[in-house]
């Protein structure tokens, strides 16, 4: 499955010269967090809270800032705090030896992508922070910045292993998608369920093509079967998707996008299975456009490949023009 329908990029994936933009930086923000984690084993929680305050969120205000961190509310990070530091004692600080994988594979990531695409402007600081459990990867604004920010210890506990690569180029595709095209995984459920469907399909898509040695479960990282799952139920989940496209709705968002959603379990829906569909779509449009094509497309173009590719994967007939294929020559 996941090789005939990549098909169509790998005959166009013949890499070319062009001169690579520098490396982001890559900021380990942790330390001074696994300090203290070791040292405040027995400490209370009124102790551990106030030590989180004053020599981990002091030292990176920007990065435990509300709108990067997203919790508004002191009390509550602390209290997260807390919990984060009780299980880097528990786990016996596995996420540090993460912390070193990601630091390795990283700039690979980067130059396979820039050699990819030459335009790809690796103009934006990597940030490795323990997120308090807020998210495994993530675009930010950190002090002033637009940022790429990792939370270790989330992605610690996805249990990415040799799915790690592929995380890696999902995260950094939607930088450079972002950077091309103005579509990111950032807004979330803040923006149509189309906009939203195009980001994670092509990173799903792309992240895959990237790394042929992997599966393409790794690619739709959770649940480990969606594919299974989605695959007899895609007329239905198609048909569903295509006439709420436009909606802004964090419920449907939660449905369709989300892990652990209630909705989806209560309706017997596969949990993430936007990330299925969105990969499907992406299949179908470098079908008959280039990577650098579909990269680079404007909303205009890609709300009407999304809707003629949700009609075909739903079953139905779709009679509108086709998008064009001209926006970048076809490599």
């Amino acid at each position: 499955m996941k090789r005939l329908l990549l098909s169509a990029l790998l005959t166009s994936l013949s890499l070319f010269a062009g001169t690579a933009s520098a490396a982001c930086s890559i900021v380990d923000a942790t330390q001074e967090f696994w300090t203290l984690a070791r040292e405040s084993r027995g400490w209370s929680d009124t102790t551990q809270m106030a030590a989180f305050r004053g020599r981990v969120q002091a030292k990176h205000p920007g990065l435990y800032a509300p709108e990067v961190i997203d919790i508004d509310d002191p009390a509550r990070l602390e209290r997260k705090a807390v919990d984060a530091l009780n299980e880097a004692r528990a786990s016996n600080f596995a996420a540090m030896s993460l912390i070193r994988e990601m630091q390795n594979r990283l700039p690979a990531a980067i130059a396979k992508l820039q050699k990819r695409f030459p335009d790809f402007r690796c103009d934006f600081p990597i940030y490795l922070m323990v997120s308090l459990d807020q998210f495994d990867g993530a675009g930010r604004v950190v002090d002033g910045q637009p940022a790429l920010v990792f939370g270790v210890d989330a992605i610690q506990a996805l249990d990415t292993g040799s799915r790690l690569s592929v995380f890696l180029m999902h995260e950094l595709f939607h930088r450079y998608h972002a950077q091309a095209a103005g579509f990111s995984d950032d807004p979330g459920a803040d923006q149509e369920i189309w906009r939203a469907l195009w980001a994670e399909g092509l990173a799903t898509y792309v992240s895959a093509a990237f790394n042929l040695e992997n599966s393409l479960a790794d690619a739709l990282m959770l649940p480990r079967d969606l594919e299974q799952q989605a695959r007899p139920m895609l007329p239905k989940l198609a048909a569903e998707l295509r006439a709420s496209a436009d909606k802004i709705d964090r419920d449907l968002f939660g449905r369709f996008f989300e892990y652990g959603n209630k909705s989806a379990k209560e309706s017997g829906l596969p949990w993430r299975s936007a990330y299925y569909l969105g990969y499907r779509v992406a299949a179908l449009a470098n079908e008959r456009c280039s990577i650098e094509t579909l990269v680079h497309w404007d909303a205009a173009t890609v709300r009407q490949e999304v809707d003629r590719d949700l009609a075909l994967l739903a079953g139905k007939d779709w009679s509108g023009l086709a998008p064009p294929c001209s926006v970048l020559p076809r490599r």
